[in-house]
């Protein structure tokens, strides 16, 4: 059985729950996971997760334990879950000597790509701890022999699904919970105090169909950061009873040379909020760079041209939103009238850069790999954006990884 994502699953699993069901789910993760795995570490971090009540990323990382253990089922299917999230280097090592006694046991291509999730981690963990160039450059190296192995086994596909592709959800959006949550945060964050504004999916919805878009998952806003005081604004969210600040995520960016090796360029980008009743709120704080005002999470970046913002109203709650709304709209979704239900923010932003980052490039590829064997059309897509991006190129139909960064 799969849990297929949709907004009942995500308000469930947002919701805050009972010690006795948390300290449940923390043994029974445990259990499973020493019966799929016998490490008794990776187990104990599964615990931990579970324990401190971030179920989305608990049960996400149960999944891919399950999928690359003997049990080959993956109840939570994300196939581009950064499994690597929070470990330190020693859960690092730990699900890297996991992945290589599993080595055997797994197709190629998912090996690869799981391995060149860690490799990214484990780069930018030693970047970031200033470690020694000459192993950082080691690093380097096999990171990019990884990927060009992956790359050939990307090119040897034929092309073929090996899977239906998803078809459109049904909407399940809750509009009372969106309300709700978003006139609350104008409550905590009023906008003549903190001029934050609908952006994205949530302004879409807004300037097409004058609401909330019935198939979304959560609400996003945006705000720029020469407007806020980011550690202030995160304070005043924290003592907030309507919310719980789930995750901050900064922005990472590998600058190469200038003394070390390579440096790392850290900016505040995404504010996780989860609202009383379950719902999400993406706050995004957007920065002005070389002409370009982008936002983005730690492996993303969405970039616009600057834009004025005006005051509108959103079922009934008033905000503010970009006032040159064709501009911006067209800039992230293109035909942006059409109305689209499945969406996926890889593909269809064509206002989306490709990070210089280790963790990005991962990614990228990962889907490159996903989308050749279930969405050949997809991959061709993503191929193009990534040749056009100079991540990779094509050499007498083979592709090669190029030193992106």
């Amino acid at each position: 059985m799969q849990l297929e994502k949709s907004y009942r699953l995500i308000n469930f699993m947002n919701r805050g729950h009972s010690r006795w069901l948390t300290e449940v789910l923390a043994g029974l993760g445990w259990l499973g996971c020493m019966i799929a795995t016998g490490s008794q570490p990776i187990s104990a971090s599964l615990r931990h997760e579970f324990r401190r009540g971030d179920l989305k990323v608990a049960f996400r990382r149960a999944g891919w334990i399950t999928k690359t253990s003997w049990v080959k089922v993956n109840p939570v299917p994300d196939p581009f879950f950064f499994f690597t999230e929070g470990l330190d280097s020693n859960g690092l090592d730990e699900v890297d000597g996991y992945l290589e006694a599993r080595k055997k046991n797994l197709p190629e291509g998912d090996y690869l790509s799981d391995k060149l999730y860690i490799q990214a981690a484990k780069l930018h963990s030693a970047i970031e701890g200033r470690e020694d160039d000459d192993k950082i450059q080691a690093m380097e190296n096999d990171f990019y022999h990884v990927t060009d192995q992956l790359l050939s086994v990307i090119g040897k596909l034929d092309g073929n699904p090996t899977q239906a592709k998803k078809s459109d959800r049904e909407g399940d959006f809750s509009l009372e919970d969106a309300r709700e949550a978003l006139s609350c945060l104008q409550e905590v964050l009023p906008n003549n105090e903190y001029p934050w504004y609908v952006i994205s999916g949530t302004f879409l919805g807004l300037h097409r169909e004058g609401g909330f878009l019935k198939h979304d998952y959560d609400i996003d806003v945006g705000i720029n950061i020469e407007d806020v005081n980011a550690t202030a604004l995160i304070r005043k969210l924290a003592m907030a009873p309507e919310f719980a600040v789930k995750k901050v995520d900064h922005h990472l960016k590998i600058i190469k040379g200038q003394g070390k090796l390579f440096s790392v360029q850290k900016d505040i980008a995404l504010i996780k909020l989860v609202h009383a009743s379950g719902i999400n709120i993406d706050i995004f704080v957007h920065h002005l760079e070389d002409g370009v005002i982008w936002h983005g999470s730690s492996i993303h970046r969405w970039e616009n041209t600057p834009y004025d913002l005006e005051e509108r109203e959103l079922d009934g709650v008033p905000v503010l939103a970009p006032r040159q709304a064709d501009q911006y709209l067209t800039e992230n979704y293109g035909d942006w009238r059409v109305p689209v239900k499945s969406f996926d923010c890889t593909l269809s932003t064509p206002n989306l850069t490709i990070t210089k980052s280790f963790l990005s490039v991962a990614l990228f590829i990962k889907r490159l790999y996903v989308f050749s064997k279930t969405e050949p059309q997809d991959a061709r897509q993503l191929k193009q954006r990534l040749i056009e991006n100079r991540v990779i190129r094509e050499v007498a139909g083979k592709l090669y990884a190029n030193k992106y960064i």
